[in-house]
């Protein structure tokens, strides 16, 4: 893909405020919209098959991070709320038969085995640890998430492990809204109950970590196109995050001085009626099926006010023992062992 260079390219792990932070910059930058592409891949994928980031460093580019913690459980609550269970495992399948995305082009899977075809075999067998597992090792499996397993949870195993006559369901956890309302400490139970949830959760810190090595190595390459946004300082203190991504564009060309002072005032008029704007970009996000909960007062927002420590420590421990310069570079004040 050329890249547009009248664009900048934020990319963001799933629930890490890209929408509230699009909805802000769109209301900042009135007609000059298109100089922002957001998206949760590097790669080509369904509704964005133009899109090519990996390996492509001539480009400005934003990265939008967000406690991994928090940010994956809470994707993890809002899809398996509003997915089910059967819907898992076909991600799961369309990720590992792939690059690792969920949402791969049908261009690029095999023809025999596109989603549709991968959920009507599902549904037309028994959803026991055999049929699964019998379902898996059919597949022509290319992509790996094992560097981002938990120790001590179920991991895949050879078809021969299982009975075929077992009858067993493939996991014992019970997927329904009351159920994880607020309940984070659900995810130990599920990451045990069987190796798809675990294996899903261990994709979901892959494309964490994607995001973070395509970033690394962006600014080794181009520093002066790179800007990285927290979403804790976004959540904390919008002006200034806002009016140093406006800065960003103007050094890179994207806004002329008017333009970016024009914006500097639109800043301006959006904090002091923050409130107003954020339940307006709430109330869109809504619409299209989302929870929300980190707007609501009524679900904990911390994960670690139901989580076992120890469980929580494992996540650290995923990140640290990939890349341990990125963990201490990006991710240590997201550590469990700094708030103990």
């Amino acid at each position: 893909m050329t890249h547009d260079p009248k664009k900048s390219y934020m990319v963001s792990y799933s629930r890490s405020g890209k929408t509230w932070l699009g909805y802000c910059c769109d209301f900042i930058l009135e007609d000059k919209k298109q100089i922002l592409y957001q998206s949760h891949y590097l790669t080509p994928h369904l509704g964005h098959s133009n899109l090519d980031l990996t390996n492509n460093y001539n480009n400005i580019s934003i990265l939008l991070v967000r406690n991994y913690k928090d940010a994956i459980f809470s994707n993890l609550l809002n899809t398996y709320s509003r997915q089910a269970p059967i819907n898992i495992i076909c991600n799961l399948a369309m990720a590992l038969q792939t690059n690792g995305c969920e949402q791969p082009l049908d261009r690029s899977l095999d023809e025999k085995k596109p989603w549709l075809a991968l959920q009507r075999e599902l549904n037309s067998q028994p959803q026991t640890e055999f049929e699964v597992a019998l379902f898996f090792n059919n597949l022509t499996i290319q992509h790996s998430v094992d560097d981002f397993l938990l120790d001590g949870y179920p991991r895949r195993e050879k078809i021969e492990r299982y009975n075929k006559h077992d009858s067993q369901q493939w996991h014992s956890i019970k997927m329904n809204n009351t159920e994880f309302k607020g309940q984070n400490s659900i995810f130990e139970a599920l990451f045990a109950s069987s190796w798809v949830f675990h294996y899903h959760f261990a994709l979901q810190m892959q494309r964490y970590y994607n995001l973070l090595d395509y970033y690394d190595k962006k600014t080794k390459t181009r520093p002066n196109e790179t800007l990285l946004i927290t979403y804790e300082d976004f959540m904390s203190t919008p002006e200034i995050t806002l009016n140093n991504l406006i800065n960003f564009w103007e050094k890179n060309s994207l806004l002329t001085y008017k333009e970016a002072q024009n914006s500097k005032h639109r800043v301006e008029e959006l904090v002091n009626e923050i409130e107003y704007h954020r339940q307006l970009s709430l109330k869109l996000y809504k619409q299209d099926g989302h929870l929300a909960t980190t707007q609501n007062p009524s679900v904990e927002k911390d994960p670690k006010t139901h989580c076992n420590i120890d469980f929580l420590t494992k996540i650290d421990d995923v990140f640290r023992r990939v890349n341990t310069q990125y963990f201490e570079k990006y991710l240590t004040q997201y550590a469990e062992d700094i708030f103990i």
